[in-house]
C-alpha cells in the first residue's frame, strides 16, 4: 500500500520538484529507488540519486 502512494506520488512530481525519502532498511530504499530511477528513465528524464554508500540494488 505505501509503495503503491509513494508511485501516485512520483507520477504528480513536476520538473524542477525535489524529494527527501527516509529509508528504515536497505529493502525499502531498494523498492522506492528503483521504482523512481525506472519512472524518470522511461520518461527520458535526468534522475540523481545520491547515497552515502555504494549500494548494488540490481
Amino acid at each position: 500500500m505505501v509503495m503503491e502512494q509513494l508511485s501516485n506520488e512520483f507520477q504528480g512530481l513536476s520538473f524542477g520538484d525535489h524529494i527527501c525519502l527516509l529509508y528504515n532498511d536497505m529493502d525499502g530504499y531498494r523498492k522506492i529507488a528503483i521504482d523512481y530511477i525506472t519512472k524518470g528513465l522511461s520518461n527520458n528524464e535526468k534522475v540523481i540519486c545520491l547515497t552515502t554508500i555504494i549500494l548494488r540494488i540490481c
